[in-house]
């Protein structure tokens, strides 16, 4: 059942939820098109440079301040999109990307059978050169265990200064969300099960995941693939494990989560923002604005900022700069209509 523990703990928690809904229309800037499968993003430490992973490519990509892409990591095995009510409906290969240090970053894989994606660590280059998948420093996987199956496609990744948490979508029973100890000579490991989401929680599906300014985990819980509103927003322990609270959000299906950073003088600093992949009516997807609901302890309330298709992630430089990925509405056949768009208010 889900935890109801009021508007207090959602503002206390998130510290960003509570306020008045952002107002003005942003400015839509198509970056990079003809994307095949942006599935996530990350901002690089002390650059402030954007980093996609292009799945159906097989490889992560950076942007320089010109908007011109440039290659990072190639190579990836792409797999045929598994058949499934939870397929992504894509061949797939990267998947979610996250950083430990400038040069240090985490990459999940996707499309193996169970058990057999990894989540890999890259040292990348100082002067910017692009390297071999196959170039990592380790990788890490979840086998079955008793109660179990393997885990893999790790859509969605994010750290703290201790650990590295990982999205797997393979155990639709369970929701886990792996973690991988950060140790403080920088090494990793264990790769382990931290968290059955779906045990804590009615809905399936962990999607969009993020850390808050108090160090809380922040799941976006999908639900079901339909067009139920039955996203759930939750806050876990990033230690114990321990739900906090979860409130519902009026969302179909969280895939991407992300603060505002605290940029001085801007009105808009701690808000929480979402996208919606929206799978069941592509035409509902877009980036949201979660707000608590004045009536409802245990709900909040999503308002749309602007519509997407099929938006996959999104991420804020330093500057407070919001990017998003969706990847279009191609037919199946046609050329990838994946972009990265900058939104500016």
């Amino acid at each position: 059942m889900r935890k109801s523990i009021g508007r207090v703990v959602l503002l206390g928690f998130a510290a960003v939820v509570v306020g008045n809904a952002i107002a003005d229309e942003p400015k839509i800037v198509p970056i990079l098109e003809g994307l095949a499968a942006p599935m996530s993003l990350a901002v690089q430490p002390e650059t402030g440079t954007v980093f996609l992973s292009e799945s159906g490519a097989g490889k992560v990509i950076r942007v320089g301040a010109d908007g011109k892409a440039a290659d990072v990591i190639t190579g990836f095995p792409v797999a045929p999109d598994a058949e499934g009510p939870d397929a992504f409906g894509f061949p797939v290969g990267p998947l979610g990307l996250a950083f430990t240090g400038k040069n240090v970053l985490i990459v999940g894989e996707g499309g193996r059978p169970a058990g057999e994606d990894q989540l890999r660590v890259f040292d990348l280059p100082a002067d910017g050169s692009a390297i071999a998948a196959d170039a990592m420093r380790g990788g890490f996987t979840l086998g079955p265990i008793d109660n179990a199956a393997g885990e893999g496609d790790f859509a969605c990744l994010a750290a703290n200064p201790t650990a590295v948490f990982a999205v797997g979508r393979k155990d639709l029973a369970k929701g886990w969300i792996g973690k991988c100890e950060l140790k403080e000579d920088g090494s990793f490991g264990p790769f382990a099960r931290f968290l059955a989401t779906k045990d804590a929680l009615p809905a399936a599906g962990p999607a969009g995941l993020t850390i808050d300014g108090h160090g809380n985990l922040v799941v976006g819980q999908a639900g079901e693939r339909g067009d139920m509103t039955d996203s759930l927003l939750a806050f876990f322990h990033a230690k114990s494990g321990k739900l906090e609270a979860s409130f519902t959000t009026e969302l179909r299906d969280i895939v991407g989560l992300a603060y505002f950073p605290p940029v001085a003088d801007n009105p808009r600093r701690g808000k929480l923002l979402a996208v919606d992949f929206a799978s069941a009516d592509p035409a509902r997807g877009g980036l949201y604005e979660i707000v608590a609901k004045a009536d409802d302890k245990s709900g909040s309330a999503a308002k749309k900022i602007i519509g997407l298709t099929r938006p996959t992630a999104l991420v804020f430089d330093p500057a407070g700069t919001l990017y998003v990925t969706e990847l279009g509405a191609a037919a199946e056949g046609s050329p990838p209509a994946g972009r990265l768009l900058r939104i500016e208010w």
